[in-house]
Formats: structure tokens, sequence, C-alpha cells
């Protein structure tokens, strides 16, 4: 028999009665030590830009993956019948 278990923050309990000559096999799995610290309650999606950004994410537990957004860009015509790219600007 495997029992597949998930602990997770809420307190748990498992009992088991084995009857007779029985061997208890326990493997961990891997361990992860999570710091009693305060969750991350910032933005989780960013933008690039120019002047820059900092998410206070230092010591903070956080609820998801942080999203960084592609570099906003366009393209215009130019002068010259070619085409004019600006990077990181408005359009």
């Amino acid at each position: 028999m495997i029992l597949d278990i998930i602990f997770d923050q809420a307190p748990a309990i498992l009992q088991a009665d084995f009857a007779g000559e029985q061997t208890l096999t326990i493997d961990f799995g891997e361990i992860l030590a999570v710091p009693d610290s305060d969750w991350y309650e910032g933005i989780y999606t960013v933008t690039p830009s120019a002047a820059g950004k900092v998410l206070p994410t230092a010591q903070k537990r956080m609820h998801n993956d942080v999203t960084v957004r592609p570099i906003p860009y366009f393209s215009v015509s130019n002068a010259a019948g070619g085409n004019t790219i600006c990077i990181g600007g408005e359009n």
C-alpha cells in the first residue's frame, strides 16, 4: 500500500494501525524549510521602463511568479521611405 500525503501549513494528524509483523518505511522526499516571513503584497506584473522598478520582495514569501511584460516598441514610417523603431516608448 502507498499513501501519498501532501502536508500544508494547517495542522494534520496521520493515524495508522498495523496488525502483526509490519514494516513502515517513510520517505520524506524533498524538504523545503520556509522561513517565517511576511507575504509580498505588491504587484506581480511589471513592464520594463527606462526609469526601472524595484519590487520589494527580499525576505518575503510570494503567492505567485513575477511576470515581466515585453519591452514596449512601435514602428513608424520615416521621410527616407523606411521605418523607425522606437523601443521603450509610447506610440
